[in-house]
């Protein structure tokens, strides 16, 4: 069964990181609400306006380490799994930014699947 978009601190901080004006400012959440933002594309978010065509995924690189940022510094999880360290969640964000194809849902999977959060423990 595939992950779904659903109210728990992995969504809830996927949407506030993604849309917060103070923090990353990616989409309006006038625009987008918490239960239908899951179905937005990565590459819809402001990070992947360009003026050209052509995407490097330099942006996606710092993009990933903007969010994992926030992430740790606003919602304090837990690793989920004590083998995989940061920089291989760093990595998978990366991956995901970078995609033309992945949506929030996707994004807030990947932080549930490696971050144990407070509701949690």
């Amino acid at each position: 069964m595939s992950y779904q978009w659903k109210n728990n601190l992995a969504c809830q901080a996927t949407y506030k990181i993604l849309s917060g004006r103070n923090k990353m400012d990616q989409f309006d959440p006038e625009d987008y609400s918490l239960a239908e933002a899951g179905e937005l594309k990565l590459r819809d978010l402001r990070f992947r306006i360009t003026s050209t065509d052509a995407f490097d995924g330099f942006e996606a690189k710092q993009t990933a380490l903007l969010f994992f940022k926030a992430l740790r510094d606003d919602y304090s999880p837990k690793k989920e799994n004590r083998e995989i360290t940061s920089n291989q969640f760093v990595l998978t964000l990366v991956e995901l930014f970078r995609s033309d194809e992945k949506t929030l849902t996707d994004l807030a999977a990947t932080v549930d699947e490696f971050c144990k959060f407070e509701d949690e423990f």
